[in-house]
């Protein structure tokens, strides 16, 4: 192709915590949360001012809302 391959970058993201749920008249509870993954950017010019988010795929367990899914997103950056 005609990609340069020295502007893909790749990446990894993650973080824990507590997650606290509360369903009517009973008492809170607290369980573990996560949400980890990584995805992969490709910066055309090479300047760091335009990158394209080409996909972010990331695992999500979340007691109380949605106790394991998986996110998938793309987007933009644009830098001054």
């Amino acid at each position: 192709t005609n990609l340069d391959a020295t502007h893909f970058q790749f990446y990894t993201t993650g973080s824990l915590g507590q997650s606290r749920i509360t369903v009517g008249n009973a008492p809170t509870a607290a369980h573990f949360a996560a949400l980890f993954g990584g995805g992969i950017n490709y910066d055309p010019s090479g300047s760091g001012k335009f990158t394209v988010n080409l996909a972010e795929v990331r695992y999500a367990k979340l007691p109380g809302l949605a106790n394991s899914t998986v996110i998938v997103s793309s987007g933009l950056h644009i830098g001054f």
